[in-house]
């Protein structure tokens, strides 16, 4: 296949992609103005799109990201700090790793986002309970990976 071909196949799935998003909400629009749909059921698409201007601008959306990226932050380096510390701690001692990690591998597998609640609860609704949910729901699978990359022999 020529150089030519290979470019011309690399951005066409995504121009699909588009010109079918597109296409769909062009026949929302006419399904909708047709009265098919009621506009209080289903808002056209155009006006959403002219909303996005304003929403960006009256809810503070960068503002929001920042919040976001700073909680993920917080909660990436106390997992690091944590679940990497206990990785290592359980992989240098055969007892504990024996002990635990069955417990830690189910873990992994319990619907920790049941305990949401429970956080409300005792952290209130503040910054620190996504951080604390983000932490405890990667803690197990870090512990494990982490027991996992030590005990690869190179």
């Amino acid at each position: 296949m020529s150089s030519t071909t290979q470019g011309h196949s690399r951005f066409l799935p995504p121009v699909i992609g588009l010109g079918t998003l597109l296409a769909l909400a062009l026949l929302l629009e006419i399904v909708i103005r047709a009265g098919q749909i009621s506009r209080f059921v289903v808002p056209l698409p155009s006006e959403i799109a002219g909303a996005f201007g304003r929403i960006i601008a009256e809810e503070d959306v960068a503002g929001r990201f920042l919040v976001t990226a700073g909680e993920a932050l917080a909660a990436s380096l106390l997992l690091t700090i944590v679940g990497v510390g206990i990785g290592v701690l359980l992989y240098r001692f055969t007892l504990l790793r024996a002990a635990y990690e069955t417990w830690i591998a189910a873990l992994a597998s319990a619907p920790i986002v049941l305990m949401y609640p429970l956080f409300l609860v005792i952290f209130g609704r503040s910054a620190l309970t996504i951080i604390m949910m983000g932490f405890l729901s990667a803690l197990p699978p870090v512990i494990l990976k982490t027991i996992e990359g030590f005990a690869v022999e190179c």
